[in-house]
């Protein structure tokens, strides 16, 4: 693990300078009002969770703005009453979620993400992984196009190394690699935090509330959007 020093971020293959990251994280909080608003915070100031998936939380996917067709949503809550929630704490953490461990929180969630991939499509990684993320905020990322953008390289080479089964169809493993990020970066994370909560602007206030890799993935959002992605 590569802790944050000199003032610079390790962002998958690249190095952020702090001020960047800031200026990247305020700017996404107030281009990302919305989303914040309606998906994270269901309306509400703080951040809301969803458990298991429900109807609800379907509709909090619209601001998001992600393709959900009618099979997908059916899918994913019959799925629910048979995912193993239970193998995974409601308040379970990306940097708890260490692949090293075998048979513990990583390979936990692994399961429970592969139980949603299964009954539903490769396609459908961007909407599980945005329920999920609803379901268990502090751990899982939301794998939408700028984040696969982003982290594709990385994740490839993090299938490789952690994978211990044939779970992931497009043989990357995001979660090792944003979690790696995420935890040389918790102070950061924290820094960041105390400035939001004390801002004078509403939607600022409101990632405050978000989990470390939700803040993470704002900050991360606008600059990953200039590379390749894999789709």
């Amino acid at each position: 693990m590569v802790k944050s020093v000199l003032g610079h971020l390790k962002l998958a293959n690249h190095e952020v300078d702090l001020d960047l990251g800031w200026t990247s994280l305020v700017e996404g909080a107030r281009r990302s009002a919305d989303v914040v608003r309606w998906y994270d915070c269901a309306g509400t100031d703080e951040a809301s969770a969803d458990v298991p998936v429900t109807l609800r939380s379907l509709g909090r996917l619209v601001f998001l703005r992600l393709s959900l067709p009618p099979v997908t949503a059916g899918a994913v809550l019959e799925s629910t009453p048979s995912a193993p929630w239970a193998s995974v704490p409601a308040q379970a953490q990306i940097v708890a979620a260490d692949p090293c461990i075998v048979n513990g929180l990583y390979d936990a969630a692994a399961v429970l993400h592969q139980h949603f991939l299964g009954a539903t499509s490769r396609d459908a990684t961007p909407v599980v992984t945005a329920l999920l993320h609803l379901a268990r905020p502090g751990l899982f990322p939301v794998l939408d196009l700028p984040i696969r953008r982003l982290y594709d390289e990385p994740a490839q080479r993090a299938w490789y190394a952690v994978e211990r089964r044939a779970t992931s169809p497009t043989r990357r493993s995001y979660l090792p690699v944003i979690r790696n990020d995420v935890l040389a970066a918790e102070g950061v994370i924290a820094s960041w935090r105390s400035r939001l909560a004390a801002s004078e602007a509403v939607e600022e206030r409101r990632v405050a509330t978000l989990s470390d890799v939700r803040l993470w993935e704002i900050m991360a959002h606008g600059l990953g959007s200039e590379t390749p992605a894999h789709s």
